[in-house]
């Protein structure tokens, strides 16, 4: 039993003494004292109490296990002050002391950190990382709460480095791509580049530092002449428009610097208020969109050129055929006509009809795709239908032709159709040098090498001339010293060469340019074919004519009448088999393509008639693109 007893003097001297049994009471504060200890002892983390002068008064099991069961330490007693216990905690080394800091300097911590109440100090020892939080008891005193963290610690560590881990495979990944990639603050100052953002726009200038402002950046970039200043704008205008773009967080815009490369540029915001902003150097995609729809415009180029060669096909045929007719008659009138005046009216008809005849062969010229074909040409005359197809261009221009052509200028081996293009494209870069010069003369020289027997033709213009660095070099492909696809004299040159010939060039700057084209002497017997006319007089001589034309079959006849050939002529390739049935002839000239039966089907069949005249028989035609023929 446990009695409480009071005493009380009275107001005689004496004393009163009161007794109370409280038993029951004391024995119920130890129960709650014992509950509280019980449950301060299961607690997962570690308490201690100690008294305002931090001398200790209780701890639970949690705090001994932590630092001196985990230390081998002595355990702390009641009254030990925590200086004391955390030197021996120190001497034996349990504690890890931060790098820098002494024993004296870390008791010194530990105790101003207890007195003011710290809270979340963590305290690394070789039994584990723990947090540590004083709190202030109603008695003055101070309640230490101590979690073991090393677990929570670890983790963070794990996911730190695994951060900086997936950090550094971004980085590589950023640093990896094909495309420039530049991070702004808040404020649109500097915060990261990579390696393609520094090799587009910092060989110019020095790499910008963290922090500095993006317009002092686009400043120095294009002070360094980076940029290729739009027209009319200075230094700090272009600048100004290159931020406006980030500011406006433009998507798509384009950048061109001064030696020629295009970058494209998207801006995009942050979710902190800053900027990413991103370049692609799209040169190499302009080029090749460039020569793609180069190649697209020649494709078009081509099919036009396809369809005009169909279009000349049968333009060539329905002009030849007429124009045949004006050349031979013209040419008949001139032998028979004698009158001065009327002599001289025939011949323009025939010069204009030769000339008509060379444009529409030049023409055919241009449109034809096919192998080169050898044959015997005057290169006077390919170079007069040169002239005559591009002889508006001339007048329009102001250039004044002169001509000096060898009257008797050996024939060459040619395919006129590529030696006519030759004279037309070194006409017209002539014509296109001298664009600027105050005297316009084209200086058209043909003559005779005898030494190196070779039919020369000299194309001179009064134009600024060549460069003597760029002589050498006027002949290769795709150069080219004008806007165009620098293939034309490279073309030129080609196709001389494949003629066994030689082009050269002679130019002094600012005395105009010479170009030579030399051509061989066609070889064989130059006194020319007398074979039409080895039969003149024979009037026994009979000649079938087979042509739908009858203005060609006319003129025919009449050229043949002339030189004493007896002539039928027939208009359809039946008419002409029904009259080889009962009659006889010494040569057959027929047209290749006619109604009905054409001229090859018409050889076949007179073959079986009269086998003689299959090599007496001769093609007439004015369809000169056709395969067949």
């Amino acid at each position: 039993m446990i009695v409480e007893a009071s005493a009380h003097e009275t107001g005689l001297g004496g004393f009163l003494i009161t007794a109370r049994d409280v038993t029951e009471q004391r024995n119920a504060e130890k129960r709650e004292l014992a509950a509280v200890t019980d449950a301060i002892q299961a607690l997962g983390d570690g308490i201690a109490l100690y008294d305002a002068n931090l001398n200790f008064v209780i701890g639970n099991g949690r705090f001994f296990e932590m630092w001196f069961e985990r230390s081998g330490v002595k355990p702390v007693e009641p009254g030990e002050n925590v200086e004391s216990v955390m030197h021996r905690l120190l001497e034996a080394e349990y504690i890890l002391l931060p790098d820098g800091t002494d024993r004296a300097e870390f008791n010194e911590f530990v105790l101003a950190a207890a007195k003011r109440y710290a809270r979340e100090l963590v305290i690394e020892t070789t039994g584990g990382m723990f947090s540590c939080s004083a709190h202030a008891t109603g008695l003055g005193g101070h309640l230490i709460e101590f979690q073991d963290v090393t677990l929570k610690l670890q983790a963070e560590a794990e996911r730190r480095e695994a951060d900086a881990k997936a950090l550094s495979k971004l980085s590589d990944a950023v640093e990896a791509l094909d495309m420039g990639l530049a991070l702004l603050g808040s404020d649109l100052s500097f915060v990261f580049g990579n390696e393609m953002l520094r090799d587009m726009f910092h060989r110019s200038i020095p790499e910008p530092a963290i922090g500095e402002a993006m317009h002092d950046v686009a400043l120095r970039l294009v002070e360094g002449g980076f940029y290729k200043l739009p027209d009319g704008f200075d230094v700090q205008e272009a600048a100004g428009r290159v931020m406006q773009k980030v500011l406006e967080k433009d998507p798509q815009f384009l950048t061109h610097a001064a030696e020629g490369r295009i970058f494209r540029g998207a801006v995009h915001g942050t979710q902190d208020g800053g900027r990413l902003v991103s370049f692609a150097d799209i040169t190499e995609q302009r080029q090749a969109e460039a020569e793609l729809e180069r190649q697209r415009e020649n494709a078009h180029q081509n099919e036009k050129l396809s369809a005009l060669g169909e279009l000349l096909a049968g333009v060539a045929h329905e002009l030849n055929n007429p124009l045949s007719i004006v050349v031979g008659y013209s040419m008949m009138l001139q032998e028979k006509v004698s009158d001065p005046e009327l002599r001289r009216q025939v011949d323009n008809i025939a010069q204009a009809a030769e000339r008509c005849s060379r444009i529409v062969k030049a023409f055919l010229a241009m449109a034809r795709q096919r192998p080169a074909e050898l044959k015997r040409c005057s290169m006077n005359e390919l170079l007069m239908a040169a002239l005559d197809m591009v002889g508006h261009r001339l007048r329009s221009a102001g250039v004044e032709v002169v001509l000096d052509l060898a009257p008797e200028l050996p024939d060459v081996d040619a395919d006129e159709d590529q030696i006519i293009q030759v004279f037309t494209n070194l006409i017209v870069n002539a014509e296109q040098a001298m664009a600027d010069s105050a005297e316009r003369r084209l200086h058209l020289r043909s003559y005779f090498d005898s030494g190196e027997g070779m039919a020369v033709v000299r194309i001179a213009d009064t134009g600024p001339g060549v460069a003597p660095d760029l002589q050498s070099r006027i002949f290769e492909p795709f150069f080219t010293t004008k806007a165009g696809t620098g293939i034309g004299l490279a073309f030129c040159h080609r196709v001389i060469g494949a003629h066994g010939g030689r082009m050269s060039l002679r130019s002094v700057s600012g005395r105009g340019a010479r170009f030579y084209v030399r051509l061989k002497r066609a070889s064989g017997n130059d006194a020319g074919d007398s074979e039409a006319t080895a039969a003149q007089g024979q009037a026994t001589a009979r000649v079938l004519i087979v042509d739908d034309e009858a203005g060609v079959a006319q003129l025919m006849s009449d050229v043949l009448a002339e030189h004493g050939y007896g002539v039928v002529v027939r208009n359809t390739a039946a008419e002409a088999l029904e009259l080889l049935r009962g009659q006889s002839f010494d040569a057959v000239l027929s047209d290749m393509k006619m109604p009905g039966m054409d001229g090859p089907a018409f050889f076949d069949e007179m073959q079986k008639l009269d086998p003689r005249l299959a090599s007496r028989t001769a093609f007439v035609t004015g369809d000169t693109l056709s395969k067949d023929v």
